[in-house]
């Protein structure tokens, strides 16, 4: 093989490392703009959840005394709803999601729904259910958050 045939597929081999890196670089770009896309999307429907309403209707939660959970659950229940209805687009675009999310929020509901059907006596039991039904709107955000930043 001759010094310019060397030469030849030297430059070949750049052209075609050239044109995978120009492949790649197009597909992380268009990547990239479809994360900004959905990105943009959780900001705009879940920011007023997180920072307003959600902790709003949270701060409501306690036991009434019959030793149930008060009615006031159901303004936090009726936020869950809004914004699972809000975020529909994601039934579309990111369905594992979206499903997911519905789950968790019913699971919330209905856990919601027993306890202010049934008496709680022990004020330690009512402060532990209150804490618990706080944790799991924190899983709720987090998976929201996790999401949000795969977008």
């Amino acid at each position: 093989m001759s010094l310019s045939d060397k030469i030849a597929l030297g430059a070949l081999s750049l052209s075609g490392i050239a044109f995978l890196v120009s492949v790649y670089s197009i597909y992380l770009q268009k990547r990239l703009n479809e994360i900004n896309l959905q990105a943009g999307y959780f900001e705009r429907i879940f920011e007023d959840y997180f920072v307003r309403r959600i902790p709003e209707s949270a701060r409501k939660l306690h036991f009434n005394s019959d030793n149930r959970l008060d009615a006031s659950y159901r303004d936090l229940n009726l936020v869950m709803m809004h914004m699972i209805k809000d975020c529909a687009y994601f039934d579309y675009a990111k369905h594992d999601f979206y499903d997911k999310l519905c789950e968790m929020t019913k699971n919330l509901e209905e856990r919601m729904i027993n306890l202010a059907g049934n008496d709680l006596d022990s004020r330690i039991e009512q402060v532990k259910t209150i804490h618990s039904l706080r944790q799991d709107l924190t899983d709720i955000v987090k998976f929201i958050n996790k999401n949000y930043m795969k977008a």
